[in-house]
């Protein structure tokens, strides 16, 4: 099916996942077209979730509105979603995220013209019995064949298997001198840390999400029961292994260190041999909380703050924008300015879409340079958050926060006809939300040029 071939090519471009894309695909169109009452059933089930404009957008279309892994996992089942992960050999976040991407994809290709069939299309059916054929081992095939011969093959095989015997047993060598004792066996080589081993937590409203990549299935599951005993059920998430991550000097006290971050609204970043705290929780809450970790964490691990990591990040994005902006040539284009915009981020406040004061200096610049433009130019103004807590209210937050940085440029006199805004939401990742710098990436305004 040169469709899923398309689509796994895409999976593999987006998440990385190689040889495993195709068989996630093969899992989901499984799970859509195998339960009862087929694919209509499938999408009534996720209906019953609460998602049911979000299906009947998906009819007909391959480009339907994207879940999120959290989303994912309430709709079929944090059981359902482990069984996948677990039959493709794909971290549980991943695969969450990845079935959100999917999902409507599969969904409107099985139903062309907006229509749920009653059955599952044959090119479905043929595609999925004709992988199941493919696992089907060469040797058990040959099974009939090969007992119709059995009738000169056993006499040949087992003299065979004497021979081998007797050539065993005559030439190994006698009163042979091992020439390797005393000598020093190099040990088996070990990868050299490439990346730090990594744990973020979000506190939402009480649940707590986090993500997080470690270098062996041993301080995964550490990581992981720590969590559990802390937080109970209340838990969204995955860490993965990988050998390249270097040590976590922060596992040994993760337990005591916890409990801190009951408090609804904070975030954590464990990265190495740091911990930075922050999120929507007051100044008073941030210095209780990374006082007690200074305590818990006496040396080797050093407690900082969030904000003071965002800052900087803040800072060369602006100078960055700042220069591209004045760089601009005479006559440039609409995308030209759009490309000198996008390394630009606007730090809004925690659930705000209030500009902040730090971006209004190079927002001014902006709009002097968007009057530079033809008439007809149109730009749009995409607002784009990470997946964390609910899809809707991100939509609506992506909105506003669209809605904000078009004003302000209105504001500066800047033709209202030449300016929309979009939210996005959480839609369109351009990192992964598995760590605290992935978010904050997604959280952002893109700039686009559209035609008229």
């Amino acid at each position: 099916m040169t469709t899923i071939d398309n689509l796994a090519g895409d999976l593999d471009g987006r998440f990385h996942l190689g040889a495993k894309s195709e068989p996630l695909i093969r899992q989901v169109l499984q799970l859509i077209t195998a339960g009862a009452g087929g694919i209509g059933g499938f999408l009534d089930r996720l209906r019953s979730a609460g998602l049911g404009s979000t299906v009947s957008s998906w009819l007909g279309t391959e480009n339907g509105p994207t879940l999120t892994g959290q989303q994912v996992e309430r709709a079929l089942g944090s059981t359902t979603v482990n069984g996948i992960a677990g039959k493709t050999g794909i971290g549980m976040g991943v695969a969450s995220t990845a079935m959100g991407y999917i999902l409507p994809k599969i969904v409107g290709m099985l139903t062309p013209g907006g229509k749920v069939p009653s059955g599952t299309p044959p090119s479905v059916s043929s595609y999925l019995a004709s992988a199941r054929d493919e696992q089907v081992s060469p040797v058990s095939m040959k099974v009939v064949s090969d007992r119709q011969r059995s009738g000169w093959l056993l006499p040949l095989i087992i003299l065979l298997a004497g021979l081998a015997v007797v050539w065993w047993a005559f030439s190994r060598p006698v009163n042979r001198v091992d020439t390797n004792v005393g000598r020093t066996v190099a040990p088996a080589a070990v990868p050299t840390p490439s990346i730090p081993s990594r744990l973020s937590l979000s506190n939402d409203n009480g649940v707590i999400t986090y993500s997080g990549t470690v270098q062996d299935d041993a301080t995964r599951a550490s990581v992981i029961r720590a969590l559990e005993t802390t937080f109970g059920g209340k838990l969204t998430g995955d860490v993965t292994v990988n050998p390249n991550a270097g040590p976590a000097p922060w596992l040994g006290n993760l337990g005591a260190a916890l409990p801190e971050f009951k408090t609804p609204g904070t975030q954590a970043q464990f990265e190495g041999n740091a911990i930075n705290v922050g999120g929507s929780i007051g100044a008073a809450d941030n210095d209780r909380i990374t006082g007690s970790l200074r305590s818990i964490y006496p040396s080797g691990v050093t407690v900082g703050s969030l904000e003071n990591q965002v800052g900087g990040w803040v800072t060369t994005a602006t100078n960055r924008t700042t220069s591209a902006l004045a760089a601009l040539p005479p006559g440039f284009s609409a995308k030209d300015l759009t490309d000198a915009l996008n390394g630009s981020v606007i730090n809004f406040p925690n659930g705000s879409s209030e500009l902040p004061s730090e971006s209004k200096a190079w927002l001014t610049t902006t709009a002097e340079q968007m009057k530079k433009l033809p008439s007809g130019t149109v730009i749009e103004i995409g607002g784009h958050t990470d997946n964390a807590g609910d899809e809707a209210a991100n939509m609506q937050l992506s909105q506003e926060r669209a809605d904000s940085v078009r004003q302000f440029l209105i504001g500066q006199g800047v033709d209202a006809g030449m300016l929309t805004a979009m939210g996005y939401g959480s839609s369109n990742p351009v990192a992964g939300n598995d760590s605290f710098e992935g978010r904050f990436k997604n959280r952002r305004i893109d700039f686009s040029a559209k035609t008229t």
